[in-house]
């Protein structure tokens, strides 16, 4: 996992393959920068991107989830880090993946999640958790700032987990907190609520209530152990969400 294509991660092997000098190798090719200069009206702002500014607009995000990830490791006690967890495969396979995700993103905030990744990839032992600190990753980097709200929102109503002896159904004990979660989520994102739920859904962060309910038409949704695992892993404090 890695890079972002179709908004999905590709093998960080790819992204290596392709991205590091990359406008490097296209300042150089003389006949692409023909080509692409030969765009009316936005070609030459194009061939400015490609050849200069995406490779400095790169260096600056990535020198934002190493600053982040400062900030993250000056937190936690020395004694609980595996300072030799990036030294292995899987560790570097994640960071490398981390990096490419922070090159897609113009958002600090989500960066800065990715470097939380990191930091609890150093002190959970990462090669023993289910799921793994990659697939965590792939589902941040694939949702968007205002549905990564969305879903920081919901857990929020939802920290407390549904006990089964607690007398209520499942659908009753969400519900209790549902139309409020509701109203507050509209601030964000008005009547696509809807879609940005299905959204949620489809990464396995949320999922729908089912069952034979009276006067129930589905639509209320709960916390999977998913999302609580991705909570504990990288903590319930989500700068600027």
């Amino acid at each position: 996992m890695g890079d972002e294509e179709d908004g999905k991660l590709v093998p960080a092997s790819r992204a290596l393959q392709s991205d590091p000098g990359w406008s490097k190798w296209y300042a150089n090719n003389s006949i692409l920068r023909g080509i692409v200069n030969l765009v009316p009206y936005v070609g030459g702002a194009i061939d400015t991107v490609l050849s200069i500014k995406a490779d400095q607009l790169h260096t600056q995000r990535v020198e934002a989830l190493f600053t982040a990830l400062e900030e993250e490791m000056g937190l936690i006690n020395i004694d609980k880090v595996s300072s030799e967890y990036f030294e292995s495969e899987e560790g570097m396979d994640l960071l490398i993946s981390t990096v490419e995700a922070a090159k897609k993103t113009k958002n600090k905030e989500k960066i800065k999640l990715y470097a939380k990744i990191l930091r609890g990839a150093t002190t959970l032992q990462a090669g023993d958790l289910e799921p793994h600190p990659e697939v965590y990753l792939a589902i941040l980097a694939e949702l968007s700032l205002r549905e990564l709200t969305v879903a920081k929102l919901i857990y929020d109503f939802q920290k407390e987990e549904y006990q089964a002896n607690s007398g209520l159904s499942e659908l009753q004990w969400v519900s209790k907190s549902w139309k409020e979660f509701e109203q507050a989520a509209q601030v964000f994102v008005g009547n696509e609520l809807d879609f940005v739920l299905q959204r949620l859904s489809k990464t396995g962060l949320i999922r729908e209530i089912t069952g034979t309910y009276f006067d129930y038409m589905g639509g209320v949704f709960t916390v999977t152990l998913t999302f609580r695992g991705l909570m504990c892993f990288v903590g319930e404090d989500w700068p600027g969400f």
